[in-house]
């Protein structure tokens, strides 16, 4: 049985609104898919925590907010029932321009290795 929870997590430009779906798995990886502008769907996987990330246009805005809430996710993966150290981002369209940014950004700050998903349903 899964969980799922709608949050609003702190973003730089103000609050992002977050979708979170839990497996019926122990200490599954964290997937953020990120979708921006209009439609923000309801991903489901068996083997991820999924969390939906909608955010607005324009890209720079969308990348900052993105960090942000990657940022919180990799400091409380662990409370959240989540591995640490098993992050993924993807994204369609605007969104995995986006999530390709976000990738680079964390890989530049020397974050915990975080993975760009080119599909997503890829396994972490």
């Amino acid at each position: 049985m899964t969980t799922s929870a709608d949050v609003h997590l702190r973003g730089a430009s103000g609050p992002v609104r977050v979708h979170a779906r839990w497996p019926a798995v122990d200490e599954p990886g964290v997937l953020l898919i990120l979708h921006v502008g209009g439609r923000c769907p309801d991903t489901a996987r068996p083997d991820v925590l999924v969390l939906d990330v909608c955010l607005e246009p324009p890209h720079e805005s969308a990348v900052r907010d993105a960090e942000a809430v990657l940022g919180w996710i990799a400091d409380h993966a662990a409370e959240l029932g989540a591995d640490p150290g098993r992050l993924a981002v993807a994204g369609r369209g605007a969104g995995a321009a986006v999530a390709a940014d976000v990738v680079r950004a964390a890989r530049g700050e020397g974050w915990p290795e975080v993975v760009l998903e080119t599909d997503e349903r890829t396994s972490i």
